[in-house]
């Protein structure tokens, strides 16, 4: 049991330290202040009406793209390892074509996965006028838009490079 205390205590070090140098807010000593400004936008929008259905939808390409980039992440770890494996130089090339096809990807569902990505709209608080509120829909709305893109050409990328990581493997064998 003191082993785990010991690791505990450990965690909860770099815990603080990196909250800390993250957000530049000493945990045992924080700025509520501040922290409520930042925060309040958050819990100001969830209160409309509309963020039910915005929320859906982000939850929808967060849980998709989460997917998707495991795939991906386990192709980028294979195809690594392959670099240098087969020692035919145009298989080579190919092969770190399709790995750099596969980065392109996880850097997209990354995108998808970003919390608030619209800085244009600052919320001043609680209560917000009228046209804070249309604004920051209507930013909701290109948001959505983007990332449903973003995951659309990821998908069908990452499609498409699997198929040709198949048949590259295929071929490999053969050589």
């Amino acid at each position: 049991m003191h082993r785990v205390r010991q690791w505990n205590e450990m965690w909860n070090r770099s815990d603080r330290l990196i909250k800390l140098l993250i957000t530049g807010y000493d945990i045992k000593n924080p700025d509520e202040e501040a922290i409520q400004k930042d925060t309040e936008p958050h819990f100001a929008t969830r209160a409309w009406p509309e963020w039910s259905t915005y929320g859906d939808v982000f939850g929808i390409i967060d849980n998709k793209a989460s997917g998707l980039l495991t795939h991906i992440s386990v192709m980028i770890a294979i195809l690594t390892y392959m670099i240098g494996k087969w020692g035919v130089p145009v298989l080579e090339a190919i092969l770190i074509f399709i790995l750099i096809g596969y980065i392109v990807c996880a850097y997209t569902c990354l995108r998808c996965l970003r919390f608030w990505s619209f800085q244009d709209v600052v919320l001043s608080g609680a209560v917000v006028s009228e046209q804070e509120k249309k604004t920051a829909l209507t930013m909701l709305r290109i948001e959505m838009f983007f990332r449903q893109e973003c995951y659309k050409f990821s998908l069908n990328l990452t499609s498409a490079l699997t198929v040709a990581s198949v048949l590259l493997f295929i071929v490999s064998y053969f050589t």
